[in-house]
């Protein structure tokens, strides 16, 4: 008989997990996981009325691959919107904690008011990014996250908003990212706009906004309830 083994019990390991029992009901399947329990980041606790995420406590609506494992495992109905505090996140530029310029898609400016008026740019760093609209094509393939937006739209904006944005979403060094595999829609934007600006300035409300609540989802509970349910659709399969 064919076996399967997955080592590592986070999400993409649950995920793989109960995809592969799915697909071949037969098969045998094991799980590795070193620590006590599955999930890997993503951790709820309820306590006093209170939710507390250890991990990520959403995921975004415009990759759907989340959402459609969530419905497929009957969590639909306890999918809830995030509806940050505003300002919705701060960044220190080393004296003060200033908000993120409204309206960004991703790293990327998609409102040139909140841009002209964001303090955490040089007016010749607003105007580097606006130069995005100028600049040609870069190269098709995959380049490091900071070169590339570096390129695009100027170092200011690498240093002050996409390093500190992406590095609390990633581990490690922001820079060396690679930008197909952690921003594939900004190059998809340089691609079929030529320019990262004008293509967020179109996609503005197509996406929703996170200041709408409308760009994150979560579950009510917490993201904990995923787990659990993946754990539930993980028959026959040896932890």
């Amino acid at each position: 008989m064919s076996r399967l083994v997955i080592v590592g019990g986070g999400m993409a390991g649950l995920a793989a997990a109960y995809h592969a029992r799915r697909a071949a009901p037969g098969l045998e399947i094991g799980l590795l996981e070193a620590a006590g329990r599955l999930g890997g980041k993503v951790s709820t606790v309820a306590e006093e009325g209170f939710v507390l995420e250890g991990g990520p406590d959403a995921v975004v609506r415009y990759k759907p691959w989340a959402l459609a494992l969530m419905k497929e495992l009957g969590l639909e109905g306890q999918v809830v919107g995030t509806l940050p505090a505003r300002p919705s996140a701060l960044i220190h530029d080393g004296e003060r904690a200033l908000p993120i310029p409204a309206g960004l898609q991703m790293v990327v400016p998609g409102d040139l008011r909140a841009l002209a008026l964001t303090p955490l740019l040089s007016p010749f760093g607003k105007a580097r990014a606006v130069l995005d609209l100028l600049l040609p094509k870069g190269p098709p393939g995959d380049e490091p996250f900071g070169a590339f937006i570096q390129r695009r739209l100027g170092r200011q904006v690498w240093e002050r908003l996409a390093a500190p944005l992406s590095g609390g979403i990633y581990g490690g060094d922001p820079y060396s990212l690679s930008t197909l595999a952690a921003f594939p829609q900004l190059k998809a934007l340089e691609r079929e706009h030529g320019s990262l600006v004008r293509g967020a300035l179109k996609q503005r409300g197509q996406r929703g906004s996170r200041e709408a609540g409308q760009l994150f989802a979560s579950l009510e509970g917490g993201l904990g309830q995923w787990v659990r349910a993946l754990e539930q659709g993980l028959s026959g399969v040896a932890l």
